[in-house]
């Protein structure tokens, strides 16, 4: 009955989580009108976040297009502790301007992917700690989490073709490694938390 229960809940929070993710896309969608995505600029942005998921820093190299106000990215995760391919992200911005144009206050939601990710050393300092009489060895565990978040932040516009952007959010992450039930872990299968994000972006076109 317990594993019964616990099944629903999960397919409860997987099934808000995409919602959520669809409400995203078509947010996206409909912003960016046609009439706005007539002009399209295209970019990379480098960026560094960090969320309550307790599994560490990570970096993400992304494909970004802006159309008028609003912008949408896509690209890999790198999970910056034991440096490797974690997983995707997605995240669309919109910027409410700023008549200097110099720095403007952008919200963004951001829709990330989590695969094979190690817990963060935190995390597992604490789990090793309190676990010492049967070691779990959780440096080595490695997690899928699917998290959505909602935030706003600060842009500067360095040039034309160069800006930076740091930001704060909330959303929620959830834990969908088929075993994990079994690890005993003390970190939360899923949880309410705070995400953190700076970046670098820069423009194939001019930004006029």
């Amino acid at each position: 009955m317990k594993t019964t229960n616990s099944n629903i809940s999960n397919n409860k929070k997987n099934g808000m989580i995409k919602l959520m993710a669809t409400a995203f896309l078509a947010s996206a969608l409909l912003v960016c009108k046609p009439a706005t995505c007539g002009n399209i600029i295209p970019g990379i942005r480098v960026s560094d976040y960090v969320t309550g998921n307790q599994m560490g820093s990570n970096f993400s190299a992304s494909l970004v297009f802006r159309m008028g106000k609003g912008s949408f990215s896509l690209g890999p995760n790198f999970q910056q502790r034991r440096p490797h391919f974690s997983g995707m992200q997605s995240s669309f911005e919109y910027d409410f301007g700023n008549p200097d144009g110099k720095a403007s206050i952008f919200a963004f939601g951001s829709l990330i992917y989590h695969q094979s990710s190690y817990l963060g050393k935190g995390c597992v300092k604490i789990q090793n700690n309190i676990s010492r009489e049967t070691p779990l060895h959780c440096e080595n565990i490695k997690l899928n989490t699917i998290e959505m978040y909602a935030g706003f932040g600060v842009n500067i516009k360095h040039s034309d073709f160069i800006s930076s952007s740091w930001g704060i959010g909330v959303g929620m992450y959830n834990t969908t490694s088929a075993n994990y039930q079994s690890m005993n872990l003390l970190r939360d299968k899923s949880a309410g938390v705070i995400m953190l994000k700076c970046a670098l972006t820069f423009n194939f076109k001019r930004d006029n």
